[in-house]
């Protein structure tokens, strides 16, 4: 099990954790459908399809059964998970998990023995900055810039 906590700096760390220290858990005879909101580590052993949103952490424990779209700052997969992750600081699958969908995460872990089947998109929150002004993400605009300025070195 892992346990994540917020140090002074607001970032996150995966460390060892007995089940008593996540806030909440829904054990492996919970069936839940619906939309789950949470603050701290929530603990997921039974099954649940929906939505989920936090800006913490949420474990999906082995004998987890998740089909969800799913937005918090950590995730840790030790169960079954079908959806899309949009994670804040991390995403780690560690054996024995089964993960179906895609990851966007600054950071991904996959442990030997998770399986893992999708797509990863891997981008810093600063990458991915939205430029008011014109409505474009910060990082398509210097990847233009970028070619621009190659092509004017190249014509010279």
């Amino acid at each position: 099990m892992v346990l994540i906590k917020k140090s002074d700096n607001q970032q996150w760390q995966s460390e060892s954790l007995a089940s008593g220290q996540t806030h909440t858990v829904l054990g492996p005879e919970a069936e839940f459908e619906g939309k789950l909101t949470f603050r701290g580590a929530v603990r997921i052993d039974g099954k649940f399809r929906g939505e989920i949103l936090s800006e913490d952490a949420l474990v999906i424990g082995e004998s987890a059964d998740i089909c969800a779209q799913v937005r918090v700052g950590t995730l840790v997969v030790n169960g079954s998970f079908h959806g899309d992750v949009k994670a804040t600081v991390a995403v780690e699958i560690r054996a024995p998990a089964k993960f179906l969908g895609n990851i966007n995460a600054p950071r991904l872990t996959i442990e030997p023995g998770a399986f893992y089947e999708g797509s990863c998109k891997m981008e810093t929150e600063k990458l991915v900055e939205v430029d008011r002004e014109n409505h474009a993400p910060e990082s398509l605009q210097l990847r233009e810039e970028a070619v621009r300025n190659r092509e004017m070195a190249e014509a010279s």
